[in-house]
This record gives C-alpha cells, sequence and structure tokens, in this order.
C-alpha cells in the first residue's frame, strides 16, 4: 500500500503534464491556424472587392428606356430594423423576414436602380446570408453588383458587408473606389468605407454610371477628401453621373451639419461645383429629413445628378424598416437642348 501511494502521484502528475502539454499545442494551433485564414483573408480582400452577379428573377422584364429612371438610395443596417445592435437581429426567420419587407419597398416603389448601404454579403450575425442576392431576387432585379467595405474572417466567423448596387437593366462594369480610410490601422484590420462605381446600360445606346457610396460616420474631414475624389470621378468622363448613398454630410445651414474647421462640408464642396442636381437644396422640412426614422431630424442619405438628368421629384419612404429612411427620385434624361 504505501508503494502504491508511492507511486501514484508521479503517474498523476506525467498524465496531467502531457494533457496539459496537448491542450496548450491545441490552442496554439487554432490560434496559428486563425491568425493565418485571417490575413490571407484580408491579403486577398482586394480581389474579391467587387463582384457583379445575374440573378434569376421572375417578370424582370425592364422594357425600353424612355428617358426616365426610378431610382432608390437606403441605408440597411444589415436588415436589423430598429435594432440597436447586430448582434440582436433574432433568429434568421425573423431576419429573413425583415429582408422580405424592404424587398417589398423597392417593389412597390417601382424602382429601376437601386443603392444599398450596410448590405452583408457574409456575416456571422446575419446567419451567412448575401443580403444584396437575397433582396433583388425577391424585389426582381435581375442584375447586382456588390463591393466590400468590410473583409474579415478566421474559421466559422466572417464578417464581409459594403455597397450594393441592383439594377433592372445590365451593369456593363463595376468598380471599387479606394476613399482615404479614416484610421490606418482600420484599412489593414477590417476594411473602411469605399465607393461602388458602375456603368448601367439603359438602352438605346445610352449609358449612365452610377456611384453608390457610404461615407465615414465620425469625420467631415474625412469626407470632404472623399468628396474631390468624387467629383474626379464626375469630371473624368461624359457619361452622366448619378452618386447616391448614405453621405452622412448635408450642406451647410441644414440641422446637425458639423463642418470642417474651414467651413465646409462634404455636400456643400459637391453643391458648390455646380455640377450636379439634388433636392432639397434650401433648408429641409421634416419629409426631407432621413435619419434617424424613429424620429428624423436630418438629412444625410443623398442623390444628387449631374446635368443631364433632370429631377421630376423626390419622396422619403418612412418605413422604419432601418434607422436610416430611404429616398425615392426619379428623374428624367435630358438632350443638350433641353439644358
Amino acid at each position: 500500500m504505501k508503494w502504491l501511494a508511492f507511486n501514484r502521484w508521479p503517474l498523476v502528475g506525467r498524465f496531467r503534464n502531457r494533457y496539459v502539454r496537448r491542450v496548450l499545442g491545441l490552442l496554439v494551433l487554432t490560434v496559428m491556424v486563425c491568425l493565418v485564414w485571417f490575413f490571407t483573408n484580408r491579403a486577398l480582400s482586394p480581389l474579391n472587392a467587387v463582384r457583379i452577379e445575374t440573378v434569376r428573377v421572375d417578370g424582370a422584364e425592364a422594357g425600353s428606356f424612355d428617358g426616365t429612371l426610378r431610382v432608390v438610395t437606403f441605408n440597411i443596417a444589415h436588415g436589423r430594423g430598429l435594432t440597436g445592435s447586430n448582434w440582436q437581429l433574432g433568429r434568421k426567420e425573423a431576419q429573413l423576414s425583415r429582408l422580405d419587407q424592404i424587398a417589398a419597398l423597392l417593389r412597390d416603389a417601382n424602382a429601376d436602380i437601386v443603392v444599398l448601404n450596410e448590405v452583408d454579403f457574409d456575416a456571422v450575425w446575419t446567419s451567412g446570408v448575401n443580403q444584396a442576392r437575397y433582396i433583388a431576387r425577391k424585389a426582381g432585379f435581375p442584375f447586382l453588383a456588390e463591393q466590400r467595405n468590410f473583409d474579415m474572417a478566421i474559421p466559422f466567423f466572417s464578417l464581409r458587408w459594403g455597397n450594393a448596387i441592383l439594377s433592372k437593366r445590365p451593369i456593363a462594369n463595376a468598380q471599387c473606389v479606394n476613399f482615404a480610410a479614416h484610421a490606418t490601422w482600420e484599412r489593414i484590420v477590417a476594411g473602411h468605407k469605399k465607393g461602388l462605381l458602375c456603368e448601367i446600360e439603359l438602352g438605346d445606346g445610352s449609358v449612365t454610371r452610377v456611384l453608390g457610396v457610404h461615407l465615414d460616420t465620425r469625420s467631415e474631414s474625412t469626407r470632404l477628401p472623399a468628396a474631390k475624389q468624387i467629383e474626379n470621378i464626375r469630371a473624368e468622363s461624359k457619361t452622366p453621373l448619378i452618386l447616391a448613398g448614405d453621405m452622412n454630410s448635408g450642406p451647410l445651414g441644414f440641422p446637425d451639419v458639423r463642418p470642417t474647421s474651414d467651413g465646409r462640408t462634404c455636400m456643400s464642396y459637391l453643391l458648390a461645383t455646380g455640377a450636379y442636381r439634388t433636392d432639397p437644396l434650401s433648408e429641409p422640412g421634416p419629409d426631407d429629413y432621413t435619419f434617424p426614422s424613429s424620429n428624423p431630424t436630418r438629412t444625410i442619405d443623398w442623390i444628387l445628378v449631374t446635368r443631364e438628368w433632370k429631377i421630376t421629384s423626390r419622396t422619403v419612404l418612412n418605413r422604419q424598416l432601418s434607422d436610416h429612411n430611404a429616398v425615392l427620385m426619379e428623374i428624367q434624361f435630358e438632350s443638350a437642348e433641353q439644358r
């Protein structure tokens, strides 16, 4: 008995040490796999930043182009509705139900082109559903371009989301517009807000460019260089441009505008060029506000068009399907004589 008592503990100790070493080895291997996966994904993210897709839908014939387009911009906030956190979206069935309602809104708006912000392409908090594809199929948009602002992943965990353009007419090409990041570390680790530039064939030889943007929320000093880049994009081509998205900015004199130290905003810079038309141009009323949808006090979601387009109507669609309201604008192509 004494012999057993004497030798039992060294055996247990050796077993415990082997167990601890194996557990630690497994943890180290797991961390290494996650790091390799993460950095490989980040290295490949520029190659995966933009993708054009054709979606199978029923009854999606756009008909001949009659000179008029109905354009919608909508920050769908990951399809979370008025919930404050992306981690509190409920079961998948509830998530899809909200996407169905967004699709119904776009169908009811009879939109030709839609710019979506904060749309998930593969995110753990929304069950890995490609929301752009889901909405396009449900709302009847056969052409889709997606552009990732944020792209990070490890095994069994991914966050990929950004901007999307849905169209009833063919998207000829698409490219990412790489705006300056608010912070370098954000750009390296996860990504940052960028833009999606598409060329859309309207038919009868007519073409327009659509630039979907979601500018930084925190600083007009970050948004202003993006505005200058947008203006360069407009000026480099004679093809008409439709600029749409969550600008997080308003012209000087609008409610809750926070200009730079020299008194400029992204929107004021763009409008001062004289190259764009939009609405409203004067101080907005309650029906013009787009954020927050539960009690709108600001106009930060915009559609701007170059002088080839005439604005015939603008409507804010407040269905409280996001913390933003959607904006619907009907525009009409003008000939050079009409301009």
